[in-house]
């Protein structure tokens, strides 16, 4: 008679702890659940606070996840960015659940997951703006309630703008949840990132802001690019890549993916400040048709998303990477890489390294400078990208017969209109001086460095 007691009381109390598993975390339960991931696998995670608290003073914790103590030459970094409208809330679970997924998968020798860990160094921030997160309502799928910071000020659209260089005078301006961003952005040569929002099924990539007539779409140097690396992710997903109005109303996206400005155009996007300030290619990926759904559909989201965001994080590795050096052997810091027909340009490492993601298919001439009075270059390489793999090319600068200096070919090269000035391409060079540490950017057009 006891047994038929305790059967159906353990049975509740099951249920009641699978509901539990798969109910949105508070703020100090989410901190709580990172640190708690960092003590089971201390060997693949750690823990990190942003510089800035949110604007209520919530700290930004987020989780590095990589086998290494120091990353090693050439291993590309990740980021993945959660919950950047507080009334989007998806993100911050599956994201928190990824890191938990990652942590149980290399206790297990997952060959998938050590492989993943060995070649990339992740970063993970499940949740960008607590405050706001903090004031939205479960089931709330349409509404703008908590959608912002504490001071009511939308994230997305308070980053850098393009033309603008970056001062530690212009960040101190910025809401505190976009100057810890910027400044952690800035002060690590990111290769990759995603940044999750929820009210639709898509992703979303550069250029949000636009001049161009609305609906017209304004596409970056780099546009074949993104799309393969929103295709990763949307055809990964068991529905986001059909692309159908009757999955989730309010648009239809062919692949389920799509340019930001023809979808609709504004300034001030994170997406787009990591590719005109920065090396980093970011997308955006909308992952729940109604923004704060019940906790009861958390399950399947995470399902849904598990594959797409490992596939995407396993993207990095496509295209070309390798260390600059000069003829006596030693790393090359700062100098450039050039993609023949291409105005965008990125800056290597202080260790010479850098990672170009080029899309498969062509052949690519690449080469590297110098960005100093020594006016080194190498020759040019051609590469033919067969496969979405990544091909190693390093180079050595020598010394060659120009006479215009890097500053200089840098304004000739970029494409000539009011918008696009000297004195823009001489303001957007200062940043390599005004930002201390080891932060520099250059800004021409669409062409971007950062290390």
């Amino acid at each position: 008679m006891t047994k038929v007691i305790q059967f159906p009381v353990l049975y509740l109390l099951f249920i009641l702890l699978s509901v539990h598993s798969f109910s949105y975390h508070s703020h100090e339960d989410l901190v709580e659940s990172i640190l708690s991931a960092e003590k089971k696998c201390p060997q693949i995670i750690q823990s990190f606070n942003l510089s800035e608290n949110s604007r209520e003073g919530r700290a930004l914790m987020g989780a590095k996840l990589t086998l290494h103590k120091e990353r090693p030459l050439l291993v590309p970094m990740v980021k993945l960015i959660g919950n950047m409208h507080g009334n989007e809330p998806v993100s911050r679970e599956v994201l928190l659940g990824l890191i938990h997924k990652l942590c149980n998968w290399y206790q297990e020798e997952n060959p998938r997951i050590l492989k993943m860990l060995k070649e990339t160094e992740l970063y993970i921030l499940p949740s960008m703006n607590p405050d706001g997160f903090a004031r939205s309502r479960e089931g709330d799928c349409i509404s703008i309630r908590g959608r912002t910071n504490a001071r009511r000020k939308d994230l997305n659209r308070n980053f850098p703008s393009v033309n603008e260089s970056i001062t530690e005078d212009d960040i101190m301006y910025l809401e505190p949840e976009t100057k810890g961003l910027v400044r952690w952005i800035l002060s690590k040569p990111f290769v990759l990132s995603a940044n999750f929002h929820g009210g639709a099924l898509v992703v979303n990539y550069p250029f949000d802001r636009s001049d161009l007539p609305l609906g017209a779409p304004f596409i970056t140097e780099d546009d074949e690019e993104f799309k393969y690396i929103s295709k990763v992710y949307s055809f990964n997903h068991p529905t986001m890549h059909k692309g159908f109005d009757s999955i989730c109303p309010g648009g239809v996206f062919e692949d389920g993916i799509t340019n930001g400005a023809e979808w609709y155009s504004f300034e001030g996007g994170m997406q787009d400040f990591n590719y005109l300030y920065t090396n980093c290619m970011e997308v955006t990926v909308e992952m729940s048709c109604c923004k704060y759904p019940k906790a009861v559909s958390l399950e399947q989201h995470m399902d849904d998303n598990q594959e797409p965001l490992l596939s995407y994080i396993e993207a990095v590795h496509i295209g070309v990477k390798g260390i600059v050096k000069d003829t006596d052997g030693h790393p090359y810091q700062y100098s450039v890489i050039r993609v023949e027909g291409r105005n965008k340009i990125l800056f290597t490492t202080e260790l010479g390294e850098y990672w170009r993601l080029l899309h498969s298919g062509d052949t690519y001439r690449i080469r590297a400078e110098s960005n100093d009075e020594h006016k080194l270059r190498s020759n040019w390489a051609d590469v033919s990208l067969t496969s979405n793999v990544v091909v190693i090319l390093n180079f050595t600068l020598s010394v060659y017969d120009e006479t215009l200096s890097i500053r200089e070919r840098l304004f000739l090269n970029q494409p000539k209109s009011e918008k696009y000035s000297e004195r823009t391409t001489e303001k957007t060079l200062e940043s390599l001086n005004n930002i201390g540490g080891s932060v520099s950017c250059v800004l021409l057009d669409t062409s971007i460095a950062i290390f």
